[in-house]
Formats: C-alpha cells, sequence, structure tokens
C-alpha cells in the first residue's frame, strides 16, 4: 500500500509541474503554446522504454532529463541567437531552407 501512495504523489508532483509550465505560459502571459509538452513527452517516453528494459528509476530519471535536455538545446540556441536555422545541401543545386524562430531576447 505504501509503494502505491509513492507512485500516485511522484504521478502527481510529475503533472503538477506540468501544469505549473502551462499557467506560466498562458496565465502570465496570455501565450497559448504547448512546445514543452513535447519535451514532457521525450523524458516520459525515454523513461518508459529505459524502465520496460528494467534499468533503475534511479538512473531513468536522470538519463531522461539529459535527454530531454539534448534535444531542447538546439532549439534553444537557434531560438537566441536569432532564430533562424539555415541548412544547405551540397546535393541540393545550391537550394536552401531556412526556418524562423522568434527570439525572446
Amino acid at each position: 500500500m505504501e509503494a502505491y501512495i509513492i507512485a500516485i504523489a511522484i504521478i502527481t508532483a510529475i503533472y503538477v509541474l506540468l501544469a505549473l509550465g502551462l499557467n506560466l505560459q498562458y496565465g502570465l502571459t496570455g501565450l497559448i503554446n504547448f512546445g514543452h509538452v513535447g519535451f514532457f513527452c521525450v523524458g516520459a517516453y525515454t523513461a518508459a522504454l529505459l524502465s520496460k528494459h528494467e534499468v533503475s528509476p534511479l538512473l531513468a530519471f536522470p538519463v531522461a532529463a539529459l535527454l530531454t535536455a539534448l534535444a531542447a538545446w538546439p532549439l534553444g540556441v537557434v531560438s537566441r541567437h536569432g532564430g533562424t536555422i539555415k541548412a544547405e545541401s551540397p546535393h541540393s543545386g545550391g537550394a536552401r531552407f531556412s526556418v524562423r524562430l522568434p527570439a525572446f531576447t
């Protein structure tokens, strides 16, 4: 019974953190943005896969957080420094791909 209560408390704490992030974005700024939910999913999926392969939760959660941070880092760097992603392939005949992201500096 004690393990069940601890599991429910952990799940509740995770969803509280997600709700606080939504409140910060929508409640205080009025912006509707579900981008952080994608990173939440990356971490949850990583933790679930590691737990499925019987990795200890004490190791699975830090690894999931690290993988989520690594997934978010390139997007953060791009939006911090001008917000433009440019890509050009040597096989594209000079065609370029560019995406403009909003930069909040």
